[in-house]
């Protein structure tokens, strides 16, 4: 006598003489090695890796970021005078962090290498205003800064002002590149120069 209920419940038929259960699962490792629950086969798994590696590529190619680190080629600008240069605050790193960094460029290098003057993005005269600059000493150069305070207003005039500044090097350039640090986002699109 078979119970067909028992049958729906286990996946299996029961025998009615020993109370046994014959169980497929057992059945189908013993003739194919597997189970119905198998490991992913490697084609999968080094297609599922491919995905996500292109989803990867494309959050990096995609993704917009600020402006990097460059080297300045260090070629006089002789459109602007530096007499109208105002000497320019310089910030520690605690008093640089959390400011916005602006582009600038080349102006002048004093002879013995130890001020520099450059043209600067000063902010647009409502929401950004210029804070000072900040030189980190790296092994691939003088890294310059030129930082803005931002007030995260609703609506900002949209003029662009632009400063000549004079800034002290310690130490000196001497033989070392000067590196434009990374700019700020929303900063780093424009030719502001």
């Amino acid at each position: 006598m078979r119970d067909s209920t028992m049958n729906g419940l286990l996946g299996g038929t029961m025998d009615s003489y020993s109370g046994t259960t014959a169980q497929p699962l057992r059945s189908e490792m013993a003739t194919t090695g597997t189970t119905p629950f198998a490991r992913p086969r490697p084609v999968i798994i080094l297609l599922a890796l491919a995905v996500i590696l292109l989803g990867i590529v494309a959050l990096l190619i995609f993704t917009p970021r600020a402006a990097g680190l460059t080297v300045d080629p260090l070629k006089p600008d002789l459109s602007v005078s530096s007499s109208q240069a105002n000497k320019e605050h310089q910030l520690s790193a605690q008093a640089a962090r959390g400011l916005t960094s602006m582009p600038w460029k080349f102006v002048q290098l004093s002879p013995d290498k130890g001020t520099l003057t450059v043209q600067f993005v000063a902010g647009d005269s409502s929401c950004v205003f210029p804070a000072g600059y900040h030189i980190v000493d790296t092994s691939k150069g003088l890294e310059l800064f030129m930082l803005s305070t931002t007030k995260h207003e609703s609506s900002c005039g949209s003029s662009l002002v632009t400063a000549v500044g004079e800034i002290k090097l310690n130490p000196s350039l001497g033989d070392k590149s000067l590196l434009h640090a990374p700019v700020a986002e929303g900063w780093s699109h424009g030719h502001f120069f």
